[in-house]
Formats: C-alpha cells, structure tokens, sequence
C-alpha cells in the first residue's frame, strides 16, 4: 500500500520580505525555533505549541497540536533539528533528521519555518498547518503500520479502527481508504474491499497513474479471491493500460491463465 510521510517535516509558510535584522536579533531567533524543535524532541508539546503566535493559536487547536505530535511519535522519531538563517530575517531553514518506524530507515530533510515577534517575544509561524489533514494522514500510516506488521505488531482490528480514525478527520484522503480497502482484503471481506478501492478512486489525483493502476489491481485481487474472474481480469487489464509495469496486475493476469 501506499504510504505518505507527514512528520515534522511538513511544508511552512514563508513570511514577506523585511528590513535586515541585526546578529543579535538573528541569534535570537535561532534560539527560539531550536528550542520550539527541542521541545518537540523532547515531548513537551504543550510547551512547545505555547511558543506559536497568537495568530497560529486561533488556527490550530491546542488539543489537535498536542495529538498530532503524539500520533507523529508513534509511527517516527524526530532525532535532530538544525537551524540556519536565510537572506529573509524571519525565515529560517530545518534540516531534520527523523527514524521511520515503517520502513526502519532514517531519513534527511530539509524545510522551512517562519517566525513572528509578539510582545518581544519570537513565536512560530505554524498558520499553514491544517491539523484535520495531518492527524488523519498520521492515523492512516499508523493504520498502515498494524496491516503489514511493520513498525507496529501485525493487527488488522488496530489497523481498521486507525484508519477509521483517520478517516473521521480527513473523509478527503484516497490513502486512507485504499489502506482500509487493503485491510479489508487481508480480512477476507472483499466487499468491503471494493467499497473502499472505489472511494480512493473517486479521490485520487488523476495524474497519480501509479497509484491508480495499484487500486485497480487491488480490485481485482478482490474479485478474484471472490471467484468472479471475468472481472478480475477486467481490473487487471485496466491496471496495465494505466501502468504496464504494475507486476501485481501482471501476477494475477498470469494467474488467470494458470487456471
């Protein structure tokens, strides 16, 4: 299945172009994102949702911050933070370095925050951050995790009721339902299967041709486990016109034969 990282890493808005700020200033404010991403690091994060601005505060729930960071802690471990200034006194480049759990792997990546000072006191500019968005991607590759026993111990009740979860809060993302979809495969009711590939369906970009043929191969494997093997091989077939290097539409075309 497909999985998306959403971790800490997420994109952040730029602020406008300003006047030069002085080296002081600008140590300043290194020191208040390091601190904002320590405390992250450490888990602290209803200290470090106090550093946001006022602005962000009214856009982003306390609540869903905390929960975020706590469901982002389950499937990566955010390891490092740099920081470095740009021309754009209040914009500052993060290379971080995260652990995924999913794929055991650790992972480099660079983005941006930007900074605002209230009451002479440097915030964080986190005004971008649809919370709904990212807890529901969260939960969806925690879902993920449970399905393929990767990062997290194989368990399809665990990996239904996350992705569920994940759906509560994002009915909009085709990802989730192509890994409920998937989960439902794995429990055999490929009715349920097919309902859920047909929603990702709906949803997915239509430039993503990849993940579009992996739903339609994953379509007919369900109508294939479900004897009904003239439509198995419909989605097959379908899936190699989109991508003809699918190799899981290829099998089962190959298994089609075989029979």
């Amino acid at each position: 299945m497909k999985k998306i990282l959403t971790g800490i890493t997420i994109l952040f808005v730029l602020a406008g172009c300003n006047p030069k700020a002085s080296t002081n200033e600008k140590s300043e404010k290194i020191e208040a994102v390091k601190t904002y991403y320590d405390l992250v690091i450490d888990g602290d994060f209803e200290k470090a949702y106090s550093m946001l601005s006022e602005k962000s505060k009214q856009i982003v729930k306390k609540e869903d911050f905390v929960l975020w960071q706590t469901l982002l802690d389950e499937k990566e471990e955010l390891m490092s933070a740099d920081v470095k200034a740009t021309e754009n006194e209040n914009v500052f480049t993060v290379d971080v370095t995260v652990k995924d759990f999913y794929d055991d792997k650790v992972l480099n990546a660079t983005s941006e925050i930007s900074v605002v000072t209230e009451n002479d006191q440097v915030k964080m500019n986190r005004e971008e951050l649809n919370t709904n968005v990212a807890i529901g991607d969260t939960y969806s590759t925690i879902g993920l995790m449970y399905a393929d026993g990767k990062g997290k111990p194989s368990n399809l009740e665990l990996a239904e009721e996350n992705l569920k979860q994940a759906l509560e809060y994002d009915s909009e993302n085709s990802n989730s339902y192509l890994n409920l979809g998937y989960v439902y495969y794995k429990k055999k009711q490929y009715d349920k299967s097919l309902t859920e590939y047909n929603q990702a369906l709906d949803l997915i970009d239509k430039k993503d041709t990849e993940v579009i043929s992996l739903i339609l191969s994953n379509m007919g494997g369900s109508y294939l486990e479900m004897g009904d093997t003239q439509k198995a091989k419909e989605y097959f077939t379908q899936a190699l016109e989109v991508n003809p290097k699918n190799e899981l539409a290829k099998n089962g075309l190959d298994t089609l034969k075989s029979n």
